[in-house]
């Protein structure tokens, strides 16, 4: 098996635990820290904030020197932020300054494996392993709840072990990347439709040339911005479900959240499946109808969760929004990495993922400070809705001229 489509496996399974390994220890993360749930929600989103925010300078870093030594970095790193905690457990700052590591650990091992992907896979590929890689992240938020939540659950401290010898094992694959030679700019298959000036050769990209030439342009891309958003109702929904699910389960139901772990498994390894076949719905149906269908399917489900007070209702519904929040991961990264050109993949897509990631923050905060404020997920979930619908209102147009704008010019 070729090493961009293992690799690529392997690193978004750790990258995707170490979202996730927390969560599944809420009850005993409260106790231990003396934190209600806006406490637990700064801890958990710590590694989001870290991740959103350092998505272009990790773009500049893996632009300038490659996706092998940027990968090395932060394996190492990971390492180091998942086993400082022991160092003094009871205390929540070092807690959310080793997560706050962590998320640019993650940042920068998910945008090197997109570049990956982007270099060293054949053309009429990348779209399926883009799914695979989506797909195994997936998998990577629920293996936190099969190893430590069920059977009563296991101390924290396993929660930080398994992630750092779940980044040593990519550590210790990376040296695999050596042995697959990027593919030359032509073979790529890359149309741009907006360009970046400057060297299309990625040796030649300097520091200043990156700033002077990309960021500006990239910042100025409509289109990014609108991909960055909607994939953030999009992922940041399959996160939030893993994050706060059982919470609302719990709530609407009366009974521990250790009741609904399982449940929030079957959710998670839908949104697995869902993710992984996100690269063959573009067999079925255009890029912007995936992405436009797929965001107003979630804002329609979250509005109906937040209305709604039966609890298998609610389950039924967050199935759902598993199934259809998956699908956007092909579509969104096939659109975004078409906007720029490959020496500046690392940086755009880095924007992108910001932007994607400050939404997910923005419904994390909003569904764990609502419950502290109102005493329930309802307002939370209502305004996720609403929020949904205004970026479609917004950007909804931008995606569907995008997409033409690609067809055109593979058409010439």
């Amino acid at each position: 098996m070729a090493v961009y489509v293992w690799y690529p496996i392997l690193a978004s399974l750790a990258v995707g635990f170490a979202f996730m390994n927390l969560p599944p220890l809420a009850d005993d993360l409260m106790a231990l820290y003396g934190v209600s749930y806006g406490g637990l929600s700064l801890l958990f989103s710590a590694l989001l904030w870290a991740h959103s925010l350092f998505q272009i300078p990790s773009g500049l870093i893996i632009d300038k020197f490659g996706p092998y030594k940027t990968l090395v970095f932060s394996g190492l790193l990971a390492i180091f932020a998942n086993l400082a905690p022991f160092l003094a457990y009871s205390s929540l700052a070092l807690a959310i300054s080793m997560r706050l590591v962590l998320g640019l650990c993650t940042c920068l091992n998910f945008l090197s494996v997109l570049k990956l992907i982007g270099q060293m896979a054949p053309k009429d590929q990348i779209a399926k392993l883009q799914g695979y890689q989506g797909g195994a992240f997936c998998l990577g938020t629920v293996l936190p709840y099969l190893c430590l939540s069920i059977g009563g659950g296991l101390s924290w401290k396993w929660a930080y072990l398994i992630c750092a010898i779940m980044f040593v094992l990519v550590l210790a694959a990376t040296p695999a990347i050596r042995e697959k030679k990027p593919k030359s700019s032509g073979d790529s298959g890359v149309s741009n439709v907006s360009y970046v000036s400057g060297a299309s050769d990625e040796s030649s990209v300097s520091w200043a040339g990156l700033v002077r030439t990309a960021i500006p342009a990239i910042l100025k891309s409509k289109e990014i911005w609108a991909l960055g958003l909607l994939h953030g109702f999009s992922f940041g929904t399959l996160n939030n479900l893993g994050q706060w699910l059982p919470s609302i389960l719990s709530e609407r139901s009366g009974r521990p959240l250790a009741h609904w772990t399982t449940f929030t498994i079957i959710i998670l390894l839908i949104g697995t499946l869902s993710r992984c076949g996100s690269g063959l719905i573009l067999t079925l149906i255009s890029k912007s109808a995936a992405i436009i269908g797929v965001v107003l399917s979630v804002a329609g489900l979250y509005l109906w969760l937040g209305l709604s007070g039966n609890i298998w209702l609610t389950l039924v519904l967050g199935i759902m929004l598993a199934a259809l929040s998956g699908l956007n991961y092909g579509p969104i990264f096939n659109l975004g990495g078409l906007v720029m050109k490959p020496a500046y993949m690392g940086t755009a897509l880095g924007f992108l993922v910001m932007v994607a990631n400050l939404t997910n923050v923005a419904l994390t905060m909003i569904l764990g400070n609502g419950k502290d404020y109102t005493g329930s997920f309802q307002a939370g979930l209502i305004l996720a809705g609403i929020m949904s619908i205004i970026s479609l209102v917004i950007f909804g147009r931008t995606i569907r001229n995008l997409d033409s704008t690609i067809k055109m010019r593979h058409h010439t």
